[in-house]
């Protein structure tokens, strides 16, 4: 009966999709933007996937950030912020799943953006001494610098921060 009737494509789709049957829109669904409303409505979050690379809206990969974030899923959750461009939040990401490596890889690219306080925060979870105190010289905020240096015992590059301050 579904298949003959003469309801327009959008119409059976919404009317599925009003009364909580999601997965049924799913397969009426011929656009690339009601696949992905329908399977997003169905927390089908793979057929989401493959829609929003079709479509490539910058919405569409916000909300299913949102929706693998509330499903743990890291990997859909990765790409949807790469997509996006959130390094800091994928930055967070990182930082949460362990991923050391790719943390590195954004403290670069926070450098190459000239990002001091994103290429700091991503020094200070990495524990990386140098680079945290290589950062604040570079920012100009040389008495954090030497303070930092010298707590940390970088005896060496503390005398140089004191000699350049001055003292």
């Amino acid at each position: 009966m579904i298949r003959n009737s003469k309801f327009g494509g959008k119409t059976m789709v919404a009317y599925l999709l009003q009364k909580g049957f999601p997965e049924v829109a799913l397969h009426f669904a011929k656009e690339k933007l009601t696949r992905f409303n329908s399977a997003h409505g169905g927390q089908n979050t793979e057929i989401a996937v493959d829609s929003a690379k079709e479509i490539a809206g910058i919405d569409d990969w916000y909300r299913l950030g949102e929706e693998a974030l509330r499903r743990r899923n890291t990997g859909i959750l990765e790409c949807a912020y790469q997509c996006t461009k959130n390094v800091g939040k994928l930055s967070f990401l990182y930082l949460i799943i362990g991923n050391l490596g790719k943390l590195s890889k954004m403290t670069k690219i926070a450098k190459d953006k000239n990002d001091d306080m994103a290429q700091f925060h991503n020094a200070l979870c990495l524990g990386d001494l140098h680079e945290r105190v290589k950062i604040l010289a570079n920012a100009g905020h040389l008495p954090l610098a030497y303070i930092t240096a010298s707590v940390h015992g970088i005896h060496d590059v503390a005398e140089h921060l004191a000699a350049e301050l001055g003292g």
